[in-house]
């Protein structure tokens, strides 16, 4: 009996963390980011959907690299690093570019981030799944501390460019390509250190790039925040001129 209630304590306290450890670490991130954008916040049914279409493109590339991930490896390991890091991005870019850009919650510039953070959060979740089966709770601190912000801030960081664009405070042809070019670019190298033998330099390697592309977007935010008063401001004066007018003499 005693052996029993154990084996449940132990099965209850492992999906306990397996759920945690799933959850924790993109509501963490999704709240941070959220709460940037707390004066005119996104409506939490398109934020939930961009988050399931993440997740659907995980799931969609863990299939492919059960399909042709050996035979990418036996080529080269290079190959394979760029070859999943150029799908993962590839995927969460149509997301952002087909499903969120044209619509109209996508009201600000700072919109890009929030929602490619939300996409990048969703395919980081079911990625933490896939691992935790697979690898065990071991990576939980990794996939908190790098690997689950990394997929939020690449999109974030192709989001701020499609935000620029779309209100036309960037009007360079192909600029969203060049950003995935980028950011396809950076995962590669996270790629490569999280692949090499587990040193303290490739662990070094893997937070340095992680926390290096936390405050380039930081600043971006930061910076899409300044134009989004500058817009307020504007359409202000803009409602203040056109009443003024209205105004009998």
């Amino acid at each position: 009996m005693f052996n029993i209630e154990t084996q449940t304590i132990n099965q209850i306290a492992y999906y306990v963390v397996f759920v945690g450890a799933v959850l924790v670490p993109p509501l963490f991130w999704l709240w941070y980011f959220r709460y940037h954008d707390r004066r005119k916040p996104e409506p939490l049914s398109l934020l939930f959907f961009s988050f399931i279409l993440g997740a659907i493109w995980c799931v969609v590339i863990f299939h492919v690299n059960l399909v042709f991930g050996r035979q990418l490896l036996n080529v080269d390991l290079k190959v394979f690093i760029l070859s999943f890091a150029f799908l993962e991005e590839l995927g969460k870019f149509l997301v952002l570019k087909y499903y969120v850009y044209e619509r109209e919650d996508f009201d600000e510039t700072i919109d890009g981030i929030i929602y490619g953070i939300t996409i990048g959060l969703g395919f980081a979740t079911a990625e933490n799944i896939f691992n935790l089966i697979y690898q065990g709770t071991d990576v939980i601190f990794t996939r908190f501390a790098s690997a689950t912000l990394l997929h939020a801030l690449l999109t974030g960081i192709i989001g701020y460019y499609l935000g620029l664009k779309k209100f036309k405070f960037l009007t360079k042809r192909f600029l969203e390509l060049k950003a995935l070019l980028v950011v396809i670019l950076l995962h590669t190298v996270y790629n490569f250190f999280s692949y090499q033998e587990k040193t303290f330099y490739s662990f070094s390697g893997v937070l340095i790039l992680a926390m290096g592309l936390f405050i380039i977007l930081f600043f971006m935010i930061q910076k899409l925040k300044g134009i989004e008063k500058y817009r307020q401001l504007l359409a202000d004066s803009r409602e203040w001129v056109m009443q003024k007018k209205q105004r009998p003499t």
